[in-house]
This record gives structure tokens, sequence and C-alpha cells, in this order.
């Protein structure tokens, strides 16, 4: 019968811990620094017999407040940002939980998935570097708890142990890597309210999106006819937005016509484009696009654009097509009366706060690019991306950009067109694939 562990051993404990809890500083930096720096403390010193565990019933009420704050702070208790905050505070409570067998098993297996979470978030050279460190010592740990009752720190020690059976078991993770399927990070979970796939959409309303699945699936494929632009300038048009209110966004009732397919003159750019059929009606282009043309001529039967060159189909696409594009890279053109009307409308009354904010802004930027480049500054300083922000309780630009601060493209996309606007700048919100 394996006994329970010693001292020792929890104080080595307490240091793994506290290294898994360090990888997620950036991303939940309250919940480690308050919460795990209290909970490792309180271990600590009952290690050194200063302090008792807490009881039953305050474990109970940490545990709820713990649901609690998550809730309140992403809207949520599920999706990936959500869970992570959960886990983490589930790691540190743990650890003030019992000095057992079992609870040891637990909080190792715990700290493994903590670094799952971490390398699901970040797949860079520094972090696999550190979960395959961190992989190494937690893998050692359990066969130390298994074999012996007090752990001397001996990180060499460790880490022999560690990769002797991380290269034994490396032909069954062979096998799974070819022989299994592989998921996004969502994990496979079955769709729910709220929920939404990373795509193409012709409306946007990211308050009520509280999850993001990403999706590998093929959107398009191009091939260039000739010189191929830059990686500035490969970004393949869909759809334009420019109904707006609050975060939601629409396409403007602009009037289509029919497109004759024919062949430019000055042409810089020819794409030939296979796309998918899980666009609906909407085509992509290479902005600026003079002509389109599909190899199927019953396609070009139904083939229109509206007055942003829009290009779209009369009726959605069943199967793949092929289609010509002729693109000439120039700067945009001057907006017509009608345009810059549409492209300042939707604004509405303007809150005190968001005033205020406004006039912060354009008392340091006078010209239109100025106060883009203030703007986008602010958000990138003081605003967090994640594919599980939760969502906004009343669907306001003032509730994202004052309160949540955290979203994806969308968020990011809805806010910054809006406030645009309501600095007296024109804009819209551009939606296609960048290469």
């Amino acid at each position: 019968m394996i006994k329970d562990p010693g001292r020792d051993f929890h104080l080595g404990l307490i240091l793994l811990v506290a290294f898994n809890l360090l990888i997620h500083i950036n991303t939940y930096l309250g919940i480690v620094v308050v919460m795990g720096g209290a909970c490792l403390a309180w271990r600590t010193f009952y290690e050194f017999q200063k302090i008792k565990l807490p009881p039953f019933w305050l474990k109970w009420i940490f545990v709820f407040l713990s649901f609690a704050w998550v809730q309140l702070q992403y809207g949520t208790l599920l999706g990936l940002d959500a869970g992570a905050a959960l886990l983490i505070m589930s790691v540190c409570l743990k650890v003030l939980d019992r000095a057992r067998y079992h609870d040891a098993m637990v909080v190792l297996f715990l700290n493994f998935m903590l670094l799952l979470v971490r390398v699901v978030d970040d797949q860079s050279l520094w972090m696999t570097l550190v979960g395959a460190f961190d992989l190494v010592i937690v893998t050692a740990l359990l066969v130390q708890l298994h074999t012996r009752n007090d752990l001397s720190i001996d990180l060499q020690g460790l880490l022999k142990t560690g990769f002797k059976l991380i290269l034994q078991t490396t032909p069954f993770l062979f096998l799974l890597f070819f022989v299994f399927p592989r998921y996004t990070t969502q994990f496979g979970l079955v769709p729910m309210a709220g929920k939404t796939s990373a795509g193409f959409s012709a409306d946007m309303e990211p308050g009520r999106v509280s999850q993001v699945a990403q999706s590998d699936l093929t959107a398009f494929r191009v091939r260039f006819q000739g010189t191929i632009p830059g990686p500035r300038e490969r970004y393949w048009r869909g759809l334009v937005l420019e109904k707006n209110q609050g975060m939601s966004w629409s396409v403007f009732d602009s009037s289509k016509k029919r497109v004759k397919p024919q062949r430019g003159t000055l042409s810089q750019v020819e794409q030939e484009i296979l796309i998918e059929p899980r666009f609906e009606e909407w085509l992509f282009v290479l902005e600026k696009p003079i002509s389109l043309s599909f190899d199927n001529k019953l396609y070009n039967l139904g083939l229109v654009k509206n007055d942003q060159d829009v290009y779209s189909l009369k009726k959605p696409l069943t199967q793949k097509a092929i289609y010509i594009v002729e693109s000439v890279l120039q700067k945009s053109s001057e907006l017509s009366e009608l345009q810059r009307k549409v492209n300042l409308s939707g604004v509405g009354d303007i809150t005190p706060r968001m005033k205020e904010w406004i006039n912060q802004i354009q008392m340091s930027a006078k010209t239109e690019k100025q106060k883009a480049y203030k703007v986008m500054s602010y958000f990138k300083n003081n605003f967090r991306y994640t594919l599980s922000p939760g969502p906004l309780q009343n669907n306001t630009v003032d509730e994202f950009f004052f309160e949540k601060k955290v979203g994806f493209c969308e968020h990011f996309a809805a806010s910054f067109t809006y406030i645009m606007r309501a600095m007296g700048v024109p804009a819209r919100v551009v939606i296609g694939k960048s290469q």
C-alpha cells in the first residue's frame, strides 16, 4: 500500500504548481498573482506547521466565489478562456486540500491540464521548450510518488527519469498522431447557443457570440497569372458591411446590376480562383476588380455586383466553381456624397463617456489617419484577443470598449468602425480572406 507523501514531496509540488501558474500569468494575471499566490503561501505555511488548512465550509465558499467571478468576468462558464480560468482556480484551491496520496495525484494531473491549456493557446518555440520541460518534471514526480514517500529536490534525477519515460512512450505517440484524427482547439464540443465557427457571413453581430470555434476548412485556392502581389496586397474582399446599429453590422441596401463577362485591358493582376461552396452567393476579389467571369457560362448568367464592387451570384453555389478575376492594384478613389453619407451613418446618440474619450483623442490627432492610428494603438495596449469572450449583456460598443475589453476580430472591427464614424471619419467593415 502506498503511503501518503511527506512534507518534502508537497514542497516540491508547490514549486511545480507555481511554475505552471507562471506560464499563464500574461493571460490570467489577477488569478495567478492574487489567488495563486495566496493559496501557495497558505499551503507553504501549513507545511511548516504555522497555520491550519481551511475548514470544509470555507473551501466551498471559495469554490462558489470562483464560479461567480468567472461568470461575471466572461459572461459564461464554458469556452476555452472561462474554462482555463476555472481550471487555474481549481488547482489553487486543490493545493489547500488534504495532504494524502489521492490529493497529490489529483494535483499532478491538474498540472497536466494546465500545461495542455497553455499549449492550445500558444505553440511558439519558447512554449514548446517550456512544455517539454514541464511534461518531463510532472511525469517524473508521478513516478516518484509511487516509489518513495519523500521527494528530494534533485532536478537531474527528475529529468533523467522523465526523459526515460517519454522516450519509452514515443512509438505510441507517433501511432496516435498518424492514426487518430486531430480536432480543432474546441475539442469537439457540441454546438450550443451563442457559439459560432470561424467563417463568412452577410451580417456581423459579435456581441451575441460567446465562443468561436476555429476551422481549418479551405475557403478558396488562387493561382496567379504573371506577377504575384506582395503580402500586404493579398486581401481578397468578399463583402462590405455599411449598415450600422451599435455592434451590429449588415449589408447596405444598394442596387445590384448584372455583370457582362469581359476581359479587362488595364489588368495588373490576374487570378484564377477555385472557390468552395460554403460562402452562399458571395465571391472573393482582389482589390480593385475590373472584371470577373466564370468558366461555366451558366454562372455568368447570374453574376451581379453592387455599387461597392462586391460581386455575387443570384443563387448560392452548391459545388466548387472556377472564375477569373482581373484587378488593378491602386489606391481607393474619392468617396461620392452618397458613400460618405452612408459611411457616417448609424452612430446614434453617443454616450457621455464615449464623447469624453473621443474628445481626448481629437485633441492630439488632427488628420483622419492620425485618429485611426490613435484608436488602433489604444486597442493594442488595452485589449486582449480571445476566441471565447462570452456574450455582451447589452450588445453595445460602450460595454465592449469600456468594460469587457476582450474579444475576437469582429468585436474590434465593429467597435473601431463605429468609433471612427463617431469622430466624423467615413468607415465601413470589409470582410474577406488574406494570405
